[in-house]
């Protein structure tokens, strides 16, 4: 068996640069060949994952050659190795076989030195003389009208500060998104020089050791076949250069939030007087990229920490997605690498996502990481008037905080300015106030910036069971120092037992029922389930009270298995403000419309209501 592996060794290293795609490889294809068949991959619709490509983290670098060797030996698996993550051992293979990634996946972790694998996911975005100031109901809504839409509620705002407090520390906020338009009017100050136009001031991060468009790799960042070259903005993970030109808009528009110059008479207002903001590029024009991707950008983030002890750094990620391979984080290369950023003190700010849905126990990605990984936040949206936004997504114990996101005014490429909506908008709100707050105060960790965020919000009782912190963010406060005091004495919650059983449906029904309790003098109630069981997305359970917001909302068939295993305890609603709550059940599965077959029985079995008074 040795002389087998040795064998196939000595192969690969006289074919390693063979374009065969049935000969494996594990050289490393130069830029323009990389870019080109990343691009021509191919997206499953249904798995959300890029056909023929699989993620891999060995135990040591070392073992490549004779892992991608007693793959193909063993299986008749060619891995070609198509990315790399620098400076560790994580790898983007591709390959040319009838196996689906999920195979593939299973197939290399039998391997003694894979730490990880799964598919390569897909991931989607998600008092001034600035002359557009006026129009930025987010920092200081005065009731005026929001652009495009109706008059806000005064009040309804983040709370910028009015004044411009100079930092202690530099923090660097990296965006990591579709990167940043660095030369922008109200993003930095430019001028020409030789010829070319360079930053020579303003809010956007310059690498100190890097010499800007002389092709080399100043710094020496990268690693052994990576090199780094020209990255004084930042990088481009899309295109592999140093240049992480924003030609969708995204990023950019986060960037304005953030940190748009102030006072210049020019555009609007950023949160920040004084910041730098690294563009980290991994989604292109379409907005669209892949876990590989940002692995890539937040260990190129935490490369840049660690040559930068001194300045504070943290990452604002305005995407997600909903997949994982497997039920939890065994083989979660996106969780790993978010780990890694905490434990290097780097605050990731998240937004919550756009599906108008619970995230309890329902998947984003990152964002969801915010219920395993301290320093960590999920932000949810608001309206102008302090609703929760219609399109936001939600969570009592997922999400933690929620900051405007409706009709957000920032920049866009080539000097533009636009109104957009979407968690996207309310995370770097969050972030912004992050790197004030951490500008002011050196010593603070991150997990210590996410308390004074988390404590100062302004306590909204519709926000009540939407957020953990059942507040919107409130940047002068949070300034400030001006936490929450609550009453020393915690408020009363009674188990109060409930049996209760909703109709079970099988074979051809449909169903949309809804059951009612009710609990004199509540403040709050939440249902907990003894069984639920649910087929597919197609069937939900629906959580709201009096006012007919929805609080909580369980779908698909993770949660239903999860009871059965073990792994999810004590399953408990989301708690709705009031003495009523309302449980709705709804089923429309495949066996419904005819599909064929009885079906399982749907339905839920209610154990116990949790009562706060």
């Amino acid at each position: 068996m040795k002389l087998r592996i040795l064998s196939i060794s000595f192969l690969m290293a006289s074919l390693t640069a063979c374009q065969n795609a049935n000969i494996p490889s594990t050289s490393l294809p130069n830029s323009a060949e990389q870019v080109e068949r990343i691009q021509k991959a191919k997206i499953d619709p249904a798995k959300k994952y890029f056909d023929g490509q699989v993620n891999v983290t060995l135990s040591d670098p070392a073992q490549l050659n004779d892992f991608v060797a007693r793959t193909f030996a063993e299986s008749g698996l060619a891995l070609r190795l198509l990315d790399k993550v620098s400076g560790r051992p994580i790898y983007l293979f591709e390959y040319q076989s009838e196996k689906i990634p999920e195979e593939v996946s299973r197939l290399v972790l039998e391997d003694s030195s894979v730490l990880r694998a799964s598919p390569n996911y897909e991931i989607q975005v998600e008092g001034f003389n600035d002359p557009d100031f006026s129009k930025q109901w987010s920092m200081k809504n005065t009731g005026q009208e929001a652009p495009r839409s109706l008059a806000g509620r005064r009040g309804s705002d983040a709370r910028l500060p009015e004044n411009d407090y100079e930092p202690k520390v530099e923090v660097v906020v990296a965006i990591v998104d579709t990167g940043i338009d660095y030369f922008h009017e109200d993003l930095s100050v430019t001028e020409v020089i030789g010829g070319r136009v360079d930053v020579v001031g303003g809010n956007v991060w310059k690498n100190p050791d890097e010499i800007a468009d002389n092709g080399l790799n100043d710094d020496n960042n990268g690693g052994e076949g990576i090199g780094y070259v020209d990255d004084v903005y930042g990088y481009d993970f899309v295109g592999k250069n140093g240049s992480p030109t924003d030609d969708h808009g995204h990023g950019t528009h986060v960037a304005g939030v953030i940190g748009a110059l102030r006072n210049n008479f020019k555009g609007i207002v950023g949160i920040n007087k004084s910041v730098k903001m690294m563009g980290i590029r991994f989604l292109g024009a379409t907005g669209g990229g892949s876990y590989f991707g940002a692995v890539q950008g937040i260990s190129y983030v935490i490369d840049m920490k660690k040559r930068f002890p001194e300045k504070k750094f943290l990452m604002n990620c305005s995407w997600g997605g909903t997949s994982r391979f497997g039920e939890n984080e065994d083989n979660d290369f996106l969780m790993a690498a978010f780990q890694e950023a905490a434990d290097n003190d780097i605050l990731t700010i998240a937004a919550a996502g756009n599906s108008s849905m619970s995230t309890r126990y329902n998947n984003f990605f990152p964002a969801n990481y915010a219920k395993d990984i301290p320093e960590f936040i999920s932000v949810a949206a608001t309206n102008n008037i302090d609703q929760i936004a219609d399109f936001s997504n939600y969570g009592s114990d997922s999400v933690q905080i929620a900051a405007p996101g409706v009709l957000i005014l920032s920049t866009l490429p080539s000097n533009k300015y636009e109104a957009w909506s979407g968690t996207s908008m309310a995370a770097p709100q969050v972030a912004g106030a992050a790197a004030l707050v951490w500008s002011m105060n050196p010593k603070m960790t991150a997990l210590d910036v996410k308390r004074a965020l988390l404590g100062s919000v302004d306590i909204i009782p519709q926000l009540q069971g939407y957020v953990s912190s059942k507040g919107r963010l409130n940047i002068k406060r949070a300034v400030e120092g001006d936490m929450n005091v609550f009453p020393a004495v915690e408020p009363i919650v009674e188990i109060v037992a409930q049996k209760s059983k909703s109709p079970q449906i099988t074979g051809s029904q449909r169903l949309d029922h809804v059951t009612e309790f009710q609990v004199e003098g509540a403040k709050d109630i939440a249902v907990c389930f003894d069984n639920l069981k649910l087929d597919d997305s197609s069937d939900w359970v629906q959580i709201y009270g009096s006012d007919y917001r929805v609080r909580d909302i369980i779908t698909g068939t993770r949660v239903s298995k999860g009871l059965r295993s073990g792994k999810i305890k004590n399953l408990c609603s989301a708690p709705v403000p009031g003495d009523r709550i309302f449980v709705r059940l709804y089923s429309s599965s495949p066996f419904a419309a005819g599909g064929g077959g009885i079906g399982p029985r749907r339905g839920f079995e209610t154990e116990s209501l949790k009562v706060t008074k």
